[in-house]
């Protein structure tokens, strides 16, 4: 997933304390920063405070300050753990209690380390539930799919009344109520304008700290976690609990109502940190003996060590989880352990000293160099986006901590500042259509919609990202799904904390709205049909296709548009589903009609595209029949089960992105890997990885897939990846270029970049084509070259193409025959014949001009040596085509290099490549250059060209050639030994 900052983040600082301090006490650092989702707040701990803020929008609603007493007897603050982790004791796994249970009920548990090894429990009070949290300011607190019956009661149940009300100082005028303001006079509050496109505010909910207990520890805590268990008393009760983590192992403290009930102890020696990793519980020790590091499992409920993982690294510096991955940062290096498989899985280096780093969601990271750079990488570290924070004013600071939540991060320092950065993020399209290239879809809080499709040539000739917001001026919409259909004619939002969903016609740019039922996933089928996983307030599921006509109105009844329904057992759990619309249609035969009889285009009956349904112990897949219209669009007649798959392997399930039904089997892409599964039967189903350390799908065309593997961008067909053969092509990413969709038409790839302006940022799509890499890997392989000049020569970046090949050839000291032939090829000269200047034309002459721009002067002999033309030859060439812009990318290129080392080269001082037997003498550059009829005539064709130009920018660019060559000449003939530059002056 791609995301982008929307703006030049804000800088704020936090309040000075109101107490003095003792002496030597520093609290202008931001120890630690952790959020609290559910609750719309942010908490942050200095040495002697804690502070609350709402977090949107974000405003400080509460603090607590320690006194000098309280100081000196139980220490500073050092660490700070909240309780949003759920453990059950009895079967020691772990998940976040987010995506199970929202009932904290308004109480909010925080635990303060101090130096001195107490321990202070806080509670944060507030009258906001999770239901109010989630409709009033659409933060997604809690996963709509892993909803029960008793979280609902909780939901449904909760009252809220409790929202702060800000007066005027000195009025009795109420400004703000229930979150809205309503009175505003000239001069208050100025960033709440007075025009009709005022947003509406958000509350901000009224806030208790309190501090309910503290403990003293006679050993020193390293870490803390703390975790909710549930006890059952006639009706379910929460109970928070703590671990405490010294050098010796773990320490487990459960608690009710903040009495400590018991406290159990697991021994892991030389214990460094907690950590939570596939709903287990983990901790990470050194090994005194050889000074390595372990990763331990823990059994929770037995007590003891499951199983340990040595760590090949003698220095861990920082750790985190992602996905299934343990990354350790050792100086500049991240290295990727792979928790089931106990093996490193992948290692990159940040090429730069990291001062801090951590995960920003499941698939980026952040790092920030010491050097103030801010880098955003994707999971097997390309950038993503990076700039300097230097130009934010967090120069000469140290970073402390950071959130990511609800596409904001906040940044924390040393000195008391914090970094606001407001984000977009990239919405991953589950369905593929393999006839088209897939959009790009991403959004942010503020109703804007990014959509761009690399199937518009519009995108190809400009870098301007049309933008769209949403037809509503509120700020607390919570959008999980966003579709575009490839056509790019459709597209459908979803406001989950609504119950809404829009429909745009992009074409007309109309909206329609419509009220429905809990959407837990949709996705386009075709170029109209539109499938949703929808759950009713009974919690029954079910699937729903809507056919959306583009050339009618719509009406508010979204159930007219219903063609089928598919009612989702209620024993068996849907986890997702997955739609593709197939390349080649495949015929379907049908009753009473014989093979080989004509059928009719509208009524042939075709497999067009396939819906497959991943359940958590099996993967369904069910066939769309379809006629294909003459228009181009599939009028589907019949939804048929195909077939049902059961790998033994759930979690593959639980964590797949897409799936596709390719021959007998699946091709599936889960947890980083693409997976080959055959065998439909129960016991008889199998799974092999067919591709490793996969970042993302970029997009799947016709019978090829493109993806990033690692550092690169791969290509396969199909058949290739089912049967593990080699890939067709694969390149590296560039650092500064992360890709989003693919092109393989034109063989480029689109990504979205940022520019900054004065005052915000600007998105812009950019282009890499790789072209280039498709013409060389044929060449590598048996292609005739006049097959390929053949299928790419209408390509408009095919002579570029050809130019990097020789190029990148020359430096690698290869052999140039093949690519020789393919741009004689291409110019229209016989195979059997030498290039010269009498055959040599615009193509060829600009290609070796852009060549010789591109390679060290070094390599020059070479390139004339290998296409048999001397310098005389091609400036020869170049006046009897009349290639004056060739001619002067020519003299550009031998201006552009160090004078004086430009010389020595001419002169032959200069170490060159060996090439053997070149040509010399009469067709040296030095001899050249003192051939006065040829300068001459070089010098007319300019000074011609030039006087002819309209264009006044060109001509100015002409006349100067004219100039520098003149420059050049008198600077090559010091001595005067010839008349040019006389000759020269007089023709000018």
């Amino acid at each position: 997933m791609d995301i982008l900052p929307t703006g030049i983040p804000q800088l704020s600082h936090i309040p000075q304390r109101k107490n003095a301090l003792p002496d030597g006490v520093n609290d202008d650092s931001i120890l630690q920063i952790l959020p609290l989702k559910h609750a719309n707040v942010v908490v942050m701990l200095t040495s002697t405070r804690l502070l609350v803020y709402n977090f949107k929008p974000l405003a400080l609603v509460a603090c607590h300050e320690r006194s000098v007493d309280s100081i000196n007897e139980f220490g500073m603050n050092k660490l700070l753990c909240n309780s949003e982790i759920f453990m059950d004791d009895s079967k020691g796994t772990q998940f976040n209690l987010l995506e199970l249970l929202p009932i904290n009920r308004g109480k909010n548990v925080l635990y303060i380390i101090t130096e001195n090894n107490f321990v202070m429990a806080y509670q944060i009070l507030k009258g906001a539930t999770e239901n109010s949290i989630y409709h009033e300011y659409g933060i997604p607190v809690y996963n709509v799919s892993g909803e029960s019956d008793f979280v609902d009661q909780q939901l449904d149940d909760a009252f809220d009344d409790d929202t702060l009300i800000v007066f005027e100082k000195n009025k009795s005028n109420k400004v703000i109520q229930n979150g809205y303001a309503t009175k505003k006079e000239k001069g208050l509050l100025q960033y709440l304008t007075s025009n009709s496109n005022t947003l509406e505010e958000l509350p901000i909910k009224r806030v208790e700290l309190r501090l309910r207990i503290i403990l003293k520890f006679e050993f020193e805590i390293h870490e803390a976690l703390g975790f909710k268990s549930i006890v059952y008393d006639g009706e379910p009760n929460i109970n928070d609990n703590l671990i405490l983590l010294s050098k010796d192992g773990a320490h487990i403290l459960y608690m009710h109502e903040f009495k400590l009930i018991r406290m159990d102890f697991i021994l892991v020696p030389n214990s460094i940190s907690l950590r939570l990793l596939s709903k287990q519980l983990f901790i990470l020790s050194k090994d005194t003996a050889n000074q390595n590091y372990k990763f331990n499992e823990i059994d929770v409920k037995q007590k003891v060590i499951k199983k340990s993982l040595p760590l090949d690294s003698k220095t861990v510096d920082n750790s985190f989880t992602l996905n299934q991955h343990l990354v350790l940062k050792s100086q500049s290096d991240m290295i990727y352990y792979d928790i089931p498989s106990e093996n490193i899985t992948f290692q990159w280096n940040a090429r730069n000293k990291i001062q801090y780093c951590g995960k920003i969601n499941d698939t980026c990271i952040l790092i920030i160099s010491d050097h103030y750079e801010l880098y955003i990488y994707s999971t097997f570290g390309n950038i993503i986006y990076s700039t300097n924070i230097d130009e934010f004013a967090l120069s000469e600071t140290k970073i402390t901590g950071h959130i990511y939540m609800d596409m904001k991060l906040i940044l924390t320092t040393d000195n008391g500042s914090y970094q606001v950065w407001s984000f977009m993020e990239e919405y991953p399209q589950l369905s593929i259509n393999f006839r088209g290239m897939k959009p790009v879809i991403m959004g942010d809080t503020l109703n804007n919609i990014i959509v761009f499709s690399a199937a518009s040539d519009s995108y190809l000739k400009n870098d301007i990202i049309p933008l769209s917001k949403l037809p509503t001026k509120t700020l607390n919409n919570y959008c999980p799904l966003i579709r575009v259909t490839n056509n790019m004619k459709l597209m459908a939002v979803y406001i989950a904390n609504k119950d809404i969903l829009l429909i745009q016609n992009l074409f007309s740019d109309r909206w329609y709205t419509f009220s429905v039922d809990t959407i837990i996933e949709m996705q386009w089928l075709s170029n109209n049909y539109l499938i949703c996983h929808i759950r009713r307030d009974d919690h029954s599921d079910y699937l729903i296709c809507l056919r959306f006509p583009l050339d009618i109105d719509y009406d508010e009844d979204i159930s007219k548009y219903s063609i089928w329904e598919y009612e989702i057992p209620k024993e068996f759990k849907m986890i997702n589903f997955f739609v593709n619309t197939t390349f080649r249609y495949k015929p379907i035969q049908r009753k009473g009609v014989k093979p080989g009889e004509a059928d009719a285009l509208t009524t042939q009956l075709m497999k067009t595209g396939e819906i497959i349904l991943a359940f958590a112990n099996h993967i369904s897949v069910i066939d769309i029949i379809s006629t294909v219209h003459p228009s181009g669009f599939n009028i589907i007649k019949r939804f048929h089960p195909h077939a049902v798959f059961h790998p033994e392997d759930t979690r593959m399930i639980l964590c797949m992105k897409w799936v596709t039904n390719f021959r007998d089997g699946l091709l599936l892409f889960s947890e980083n890997k693409i997976y080959k599964v055959v065998g439909n039967k129960k016991d008889n189903c199998q799974k092999t990885v067919v591709a490793n350390n996969i970042e993302c799908i970029l997009d799947i065309v016709k019978d090829n897939i493109y993806f990033i593997k690692e550092n690169s961008i791969v290509s396969y067909s199909l058949e290739n990846l089912w049967n593990n053969d080699k890939e067709d092509i694969q390149f590296p990413i560039n650092d500064d270029f992360y890709p989003l969709c693919v092109s393989p038409e034109i063989a480029v790839t689109h990504g979205i970049y940022c520019t900054k302006s004065s005052d915000r940022l600007l998105f812009k799509i950019k282009h890499s084509l790789f072209l280039d890499v498709v013409i060389n890997s044929r060449l590598n392989g048996d292609a005739n070259i006049i097959d390929i000049n053949s299928e790419y020569q209408q390509f408009h970046h095919y002579e570029f193409s050809l130019e990097k090949i020789l190029s990148y050839k020359i430096i690698e000291n290869a052999k140039l025959d093949i690519i020789v032939d393919l741009i004689k090829q291409f110019s229209g000269i016989p195979l059997k014949d030498e290039i010269n200047d009498d055959n040599a034309n615009s193509s060829l002459l600009r290609i070796i001009s852009n060549c010789l721009r591109k390679i060290e002067t070094k390599y020059w002999n070479k390139l004339f040596q290998e296409l048999n033309i001397t310098p005389r030859e091609l400036l020869t060439a170049c006046i009897k085509t009349n290639e004056t812009k060739t001619l002067g990318i020519l003299f550009f290129v031998f201006l552009n290099y160090n004078q004086e080392e430009f010389i020595n080269d001419l002169k032959g001082e200069t170490q060159t490549v060996a090439t053997g037997n070149s040509k010399v003498s009469e067709n040296s550059l030095e001899y050249v250059y003192k051939d006065e009829e040829l300068m001459y005539e070089i010098l007319k064709l300019l000074v011609t060209d030039a006087s002819k130009c309209v264009d006044r920018q060109k001509a100015t660019e002409s006349w100067d050639i004219c100039f520098q060559l003149i420059r050049f000449l008198r600077n090559l003939d010091k001595e005067n030994n010839t008349n040019l530059v006389e000759n020269a002056m007089e023709m000018l």
